[in-house]
């Protein structure tokens, strides 16, 4: 006689492959705003526009892998949830990505050295083209590495050792894709990462939430697992702000803020879409989590589609301050 197991099955939303169709959809919007933003179509613009749209799906490919890292630390019991495997095989994926486009990010800026030049840097000699491509092959090592060990987590430790890599791994790309400043490097470097990994922890984490409701909810974790994470966004918020003020007086001046117009016009609208949110997330905490055991995640992931569209813009000028600062 055949023995039938009775447990049951927690069928998960989001399979392995969601944050290829994610990255595809935005390397389209990119490709597609750029293109309409400069509608010249010579043969010099391949190159850089390659180089905006493949730079722009690394940092998703990060923002994503640390993120949802993050969701299996919030989950009760952590990779011991019965929602953790579906996560844990999103988040491999989403560092099988951020390798990849890593890779092909070398590969751009070693077919085109004056783009990549041009681009700019923070890190020593970083308008270099060697000094750049040494830093770059780190952070494709060290996206290969995250991406090696979370298919190997079982457990909080192994969980927070592969985030630690992960988040190592955001410094190459970080110190070869924003503008230089006037400041101490460490101390730019510094500031810059820690800014990043915050907004990376915030909006990835909330991605990963939204693409994954459905799983939490089946499998019983949903509110506990986003009530933990309310905890750690308040902090991400904090760390947003605190880093992102630093990051500004570390590569500009008050008085070189007023003479560039453009620079400081994008800057506002950062801190407007910055206050946006920090109102979504009060009206969150006190409104839409109170309801989730009720009413399910239904209104979570609209308000937080919402949020990620917000910060989405947010990044969007950030981009554009990292070629003007």
């Amino acid at each position: 006689m055949t023995m039938v197991s009775s447990a049951p099955v927690v069928r998960t939303f989001t399979p392995t492959r969601a944050p290829g169709v994610v990255l595809a959809i935005v390397a389209a919007v990119t490709a597609v705003s750029s293109a309409l933003a400069d509608p010249s179509h010579g043969a010099d613009r391949i190159l850089p526009l390659a180089l905006l749209v493949v730079r722009t799906t690394t940092q998703l490919a990060a923002l994503g892998t640390i993120g949802t890292l993050v969701l299996v630390l919030c989950l009760p019991g952590g990779p011991a949830s019965p929602a953790a495997a579906a996560v844990i095989r999103s988040a491999a994926a989403w560092a099988g990505w951020w390798t990849l486009l890593l890779t092909a990010m070398f590969a751009a800026e070693a077919l085109d050295p004056a783009t990549a030049v041009a681009h700019g840097g923070l890190g020593p000699d970083s308008g270099e083209l060697d000094a750049r491509l040494r830093w770059l092959l780190a952070g494709v090592v060290l996206a290969a590495a995250t991406r090696i060990l979370a298919r190997s987590v079982r457990g909080v430790v192994d969980a927070w050792i592969v985030l630690g890599v992960a988040a190592a791994g955001l410094i190459p790309a970080t110190v070869t894709g924003h503008a230089e400043g006037s400041g101490p490097f460490w101390l730019i470097t510094s500031a810059l990462a820690l800014h990043v990994l915050s907004v990376c922890v915030w909006a990835g984490a909330l991605l990963a939430i939204v693409m994954h409701a459905r799983g939490l909810w089946s499998a019983g974790v949903g509110p506990a697992t986003v009530g933990r994470f309310s905890k750690v966004a308040l902090a991400c918020y904090a760390g947003v702000v605190a880093f992102g003020v630093a990051t500004v007086f570390t590569q500009s001046t008050l008085g070189e803020l007023f003479d560039s117009p453009t620079h400081l016009t994008l800057l506002a609208g950062k801190v407007a879409i910055l206050l946006v949110l920090g109102v979504a997330g009060v009206t969150q905490r006190r409104v839409v989590l109170p309801r989730l055991a009720t009413r399910g995640p239904a209104v979570l992931v609209l308000v937080a589609a919402a949020e990620l569209v917000l910060m989405s813009t947010a990044l969007g000028l950030a981009v554009t301050l990292t070629h003007t600062a």
